[in-house]
């Protein structure tokens, strides 16, 4: 019996292909742009196929890389909440990459893990916290948390913080396609 992964992403703009690997079957969701989105597309997700891990590959701005870059994510803020560090607001976690598959990616990947930070804004000015930035994942990482669903992101730098994000985005979808499928064709 297949062990079943949900690949969750935004876009099917950002859509891989993933073979099935070791009795891995890869599920694709798309749950649109944000963190509510995201949250109940994956909730419903996991209801359905009750799931061994997520993996949530997409595209990520950065302060810290170089376009082109892939990136692995174990630690989330939330941008929009972390301000707000009080009466106990989650706003950031920390994931659980204990499935044999996220092993398996991890340490096949030359660099460290690093922090996504999360929110409902595309971010084109700075980045307070966090390496990377994107618009779901932080939510996914909070379900996959509280599910006790392992959990790890998979992310293709497209722009760099600051210089315009938007436009180098969308120039850099198909780029990030290739790349992230060529990446997990690997694993």
């Amino acid at each position: 019996m297949d062990k079943k992964v949900i690949v969750i992403q935004a876009l099917e703009e950002e859509r891989v292909e993933l073979p099935e690997v070791d009795g891995y079957k890869f599920l694709h969701v798309f749950c649109g742009c944000g963190k509510v989105a995201a949250a109940i597309a994956l909730l419903k997700a996991i209801i359905e196929e009750r799931p061994c891990a997520v993996l949530n590959v997409g595209t990520v701005g950065s302060v810290a890389h170089r376009v082109g870059d892939i990136v692995l994510c174990d630690k989330f803020v939330d941008r929009d909440l972390n301000p707000l560090c009080i009466y106990g607001i989650v706003s950031e976690v920390n994931s659980d990459c204990n499935e044999e598959i996220l092993k398996r990616i991890v340490s096949s990947h030359d660099d460290g893990l690093e922090t996504c930070s999360t929110g409902d804004s595309f971010v084109t000015d700075t980045l307070e916290k966090g390496d990377v930035c994107d618009m779901e994942s932080f939510a996914i990482a909070l379900v996959c948390e509280r599910e006790k669903i392992p959990f790890l992101a998979i992310k293709y730098v497209t722009d760099i913080v600051g210089q315009n994000s938007v436009a180098s985005w969308e120039s850099k979808l198909a780029d990030s396609r290739k790349a992230l499928t060529q990446y997990l064709s690997k694993i």
